[in-house]
């Protein structure tokens, strides 16, 4: 489990660096990666609910007897098994909020360019707006 969690976090942390280069050709070479890294984390997912569900750990009766009791549902204590993976899930958890502020500054840097061009190419509109930046491109579909 531990590995799975390791392995998403370097498809993550290569994830950024591509983010942090100017070619989206870069970008496009981290997807495969990604959906591996999607797959870990669904490995380590069902490993850690079918641990959750074991009874050395907490039974559903039990927690549904605390719930009706009023009390706090039991919760696992970090054990030496347990604190290294908790440790990897929140690098991770840390390593996707830098990808996530990295999408969200880029694509904040995009539209500011697209604006400004969009303003150099085609004026402004009466709303004092740039005027939208119109692409080339062309559709091909083959059927």
């Amino acid at each position: 489990m531990l590995g799975e969690i390791q392995r998403a976090r370097r498809h993550v942390d290569a994830l950024c660096l591509a983010l942090q280069s100017p070619s989206p050709e870069e970008m496009e070479l981290c997807l495969p990666a990604l959906e591996e890294a999607v797959a870990c984390l669904q490995s380590v997912e069902q490993a850690l609910r079918e641990q959750s569900l074991s009874p050395r750990t907490t039974s559903i009766s039990s927690t549904r007897s605390s719930a009706r009791a009023g009390l706090p549902a039991p919760t696992l204590q970090p054990t030496p098994i347990v604190l290294p993976i908790l440790h990897q899930l929140h690098s991770l958890n840390n390593e996707l909020d830098i990808a996530q502020r990295l999408v969200i500054h880029g694509a904040a840097y995009c539209d500011t360019w697209s604006r400004m061009l969009g303003g150099a190419e085609g004026g402004y509109v009466a709303s004092g707006d740039p005027a939208p930046l119109s692409a080339p491109g062309s559709v091909s579909v083959k059927g």
